[in-house]
């Protein structure tokens, strides 16, 4: 059996140790989780509503090898997300004999954390030893206090039916307006690679609200499904009157794996008179865009972005209230509104390329919610053809905004420079120096930061490379200042696109790696994860 533990942070629990003998009544704090801010950009201000969820682990329940023959490598590969509101923590990682398990986008081996809806990669191999049927398990222990040990099952030379919901535990139809009808559906799936799967609609119990669409899928009808051939549930709800309201769709099936199935449904009646909430986004060099209720605003990584609610609106009044809500962030990113979430003008720092999504509601004079949230989704996308993302994270180190930290630098190097030498070496010492054509700025790399104590981020941006150029990306541990090793995280992005990534690669106190090169104009990323003592 293979498992993965956690590291112990040796030195904070000595730490705690000491306390603790001394005063009695000392504990020790947790790891914060992995993030970035900025040194030359004041931090935001923290407000006071955002992430008051939950971690919570989403993946899938089984994977299948299909036949392998004596001798044949099959993988296959299995996404964990957090789906939730705070950082998913791994404890461990367990994994059945003869199975093997390994995470290809993580340099150090093995991840320990997962920020709000981010999502990793874990790859299955299984080796056929003979012609025997044979299953193991997956198991993730983590921090989601409702499933604290989340099992994948393994399947390899076994004929099992195999059914697959989607959703598999919750339709939610969110609000309708009395007399208007909402559709979802529920998508079934035979995932067995050679094996058919039957499936019946038991019952749909609750309120009468809810109903079935359509006459594929009838109430207690067995469904024969063809491995990898799905058909979809059609469901309705049409409420009456404001109010909300639960049912439950039952399904049986061959999948002895999971052979009952439980799917809530859960709707509500609009309000009669709820407000409506807007949200105005703004930047200056951007432009301006209205969620009303959804937007989509496409801006560049290290933008201030302006909200405002204040075009929210009531038929019979007044917005006498408001709450900002981030439901996602990119990761290893904690900014946070600049404003308390209660305030009617905010803004929201693009700490790193990715996704933003803000949500508000709203409250009228009745102190009625409105009826659904204004959602805007903020697009950080660098401009730039070239942008190198370094972001970092160093156990020892357990506050990020008390001005002490480590110092890693991120490096972009011309083919025709030498690390840690000006002018073809891109870096904290030659923030923007002349390359290419002499005085043309618009070839010209630049570091946009050069973060000194902890957790980055560093970028550096470059418009037009020059054709036939290998460039080299790297990155030196300029000082620990004594908080020992960290783990360095390097996103090469082209064109806007995520094209190469390593995470959490080890590095001591010194220590120099070269991540990767790039090559231009055909826009490869060729890996090459070299460490040194010092510069090479």
């Amino acid at each position: 059996m293979q498992t993965i533990h956690r590291p112990i942070n040796v030195q904070l629990l000595l730490l705690c140790a000491l306390l603790l003998g001394v005063l009695f009544l000392a504990a020790c704090p947790e790891e914060d989780p992995i993030t970035g801010s900025s040194l030359i950009f004041e931090p935001v201000e923290f407000g006071t509503y955002e992430f008051d969820g939950q971690p919570r682990i989403e993946g899938p329940d089984r994977l299948f090898f299909g036949d392998v023959e004596v001798g044949q490598r099959v993988q296959r590969v299995a996404t964990i997300r957090n789906v939730g509101r705070l950082a998913l923590k791994f404890h461990e990682w367990t994994i059945s004999a003869p199975f093997e398990l390994e995470f290809p986008h993580f340099a150090d081996g093995y991840p320990i954390e997962l920020a709000p809806g981010a999502s990793l990669t874990a790859v299955v191999s299984y080796t056929g030893q003979d012609n025997d049927g044979v299953q193991g398990t997956l198991s993730i222990m983590s921090n989601d206090e409702q499933n604290p040990r989340f099992d994948i099952g393994l399947f390899a030379n076994l004929s099992l039916p195999c059914l697959v919901l989607e959703p598999a535990q919750r339709v939610d139809f969110g609000r309708t307006d009395r007399d208007a009808t909402a559709l979802r559906s529920v998508v079934a799936t035979n995932c067995s690679p050679n094996s058919p799967t039957t499936f019946t609609v038991e019952s749909l119990e609750g309120a009468s609200e809810f109903y079935l669409m359509g006459e594929r899928t009838p109430l207690r009808r067995e469904i024969e499904l063809n491995p990898g051939e799905s058909i979809a549930i059609e469901l309705a709800f049409a409420p009456r009157a404001p109010g909300d309201y639960q049912a439950e769709l039952q399904i049986s099936t061959s999948d002895a794996f999971s052979p009952e199935r439980v799917i809530q449904l859960h709707g509500s009646g609009t309000p009669f008179g709820c407000p409506t909430a807007v949200i105005e986004a703004f930047h200056a060099q951007r432009g301006r865009v209205v969620a009303d209720p959804n937007g989509t605003f496409e801006v560049v990584p290290l933008d201030r972005i302006q909200l405002s609610a204040a075009q929210s609106r009531d038929s019979d009044g007044e917005i006498v209230r408001v709450e900002w809500v981030l439901i996602e962030r990119p990761e290893d990113t904690v900014v946070h509104f600049s404003q308390p979430g209660d305030s009617v003008n905010n803004g929201l720092y693009m700490e790193l390329a990715g996704r933003y999504v803000v949500e508000l509601h709203v409250w009228n004079a009745r102190n009625t919610r409105s009826c659904q949230p204004a959602r805007m989704v903020l697009e950080a996308v660098a401009n730039k053809q070239f942008h190198i993302q370094l972001v970092w994270d160093t156990p020892n180190d357990q506050d990020r905004f008390d001005g002490s930290g480590t110092d890693l630098d991120l490096h972009l190097l011309h083919p025709r420079g030498r690390w840690n030498k000006g002018p073809h070496d891109c870096f904290w010492q030659n923030m923007r120096p002349d390359w290419g054509v002499a005085g043309d700025s618009s070839d010209d790399p630049s570091l946009d930061i050069d973060k000194v104590d902890g957790w980055g981020p560093e970028n550096i941006n470059l418009d037009k490379p020059e054709n036939d150029t290998v460039y080299k990306v790297g990155v030196h541990y300029f000082s620990d200042h004594g908080y020992g090793a960290s783990f360095a995280t390097v996103r090469i992005f082209l064109g806007g696109e995520l094209v190469s990534e390593v995470r959490r690669k080890r590095l001591a106190d010194q220590q120099f790696w070269h991540m990767a090169n790039i090559e231009w104009p055909a826009g490869r990323v060729v890996p090459i994860d070299a460490t040194h003592a010092t510069f090479p």
